[in-house]
């Protein structure tokens, strides 16, 4: 997929966001969100949807933990149950999805867990042979967080942001756009809080991986190659990332 100079700019604007205004998301953008979500179905084989009026699912305590609040539209992350290398490309497609949502002014959250899968599920109109594997919220928001944001990402990102040492091996003499790219994977979210992603740089060939892809470990797997690509692409990389012998390799 084509990259764009508007998503680069998201990934310094993005962060998570779980309150959310009484305002719906106008038919202007709704028709963008739309467009953009059917060229990574087109593009991936996935069948993520939009549900521009998803509310219902977020309406008990039980669903959401309280963390969660005005939630009016997401996108189920879904694709076929046998589909290969399903939770990356989740995480690939979903955070190009996420930033060019970013762009456009709205707020979104990936969640892995604290919804109600089956109700969610529903609302998507998803079929049996189809797993939902996450889903993303999305919607308008204040532009400064509200406490209760604030005291949420506190708890669940405590832990200190990885440096470029921790990212990449090795660490020194990399090309500029190993180095973007990495700086852009540290501004990624992170399904599972964790960032649990690394890499490795050989001959001009950069290697992304994760200790267990069958784990939600996947779907940041994608996140991080979706962040990595942007941040290459900004200091002048043309180069793509590529499945050989089921890894992924961006050269």
């Amino acid at each position: 997929m084509e990259m764009k100079e508007s998503w680069l700019r998201a990934t310094d604007a993005r962060t998570s966001r779980r309150t959310y205004l009484e305002e719906s998301i106008d038919s202007s953008r709704a028709g963008k969100i739309q467009a953009i979500v059917d060229l990574c179905n087109a593009e991936s084989g996935l069948q993520i949807r939009f549900v521009k009026d998803g509310a219902e699912p977020f309406k008990s305590f039980k669903s959401s933990y309280g963390m969660f609040h005005g939630v009016k539209s997401y996108f189920a992350m879904a694709g076929d149950k046998k589909m290969a290398h399903l939770q990356e490309l989740i995480g690939y497609y979903g955070e190009l999805i996420v930033l060019e949502c970013t762009a456009l002014g709205l707020g979104t959250c990936w969640i892995s867990g604290t919804y109600d899968k089956s109700e969610c599920g529903k609302y998507a109109h998803l079929s049996d042979g189809e797993e939902l594997t996450g889903i993303i919220t999305v919607g308008c928001v204040k532009q400064e967080k509200s406490l209760k944001e604030k005291v949420i990402s506190a708890t669940t990102h405590s832990g200190k942001k990885k440096s470029l040492e921790e990212f990449i091996t090795p660490s020194s003499g990399l090309p500029d756009w190993v180095v973007k790219g990495v700086e852009a994977v540290g501004k990624a979210p992170s399904a599972i809080n964790k960032q649990p992603e690394h890499f490795t740089y050989e001959s001009g060939v950069v290697k992304a991986s994760v200790d267990n892809k069958a784990s939600h470990q996947g779907i940041d797997l994608g996140i991080a190659r979706a962040h990595f690509e942007l941040g290459a692409w900004g200091a002048g990389s043309m180069g793509k990332w590529v499945l050989e012998d089921g890894d992924y390799l961006f050269k």
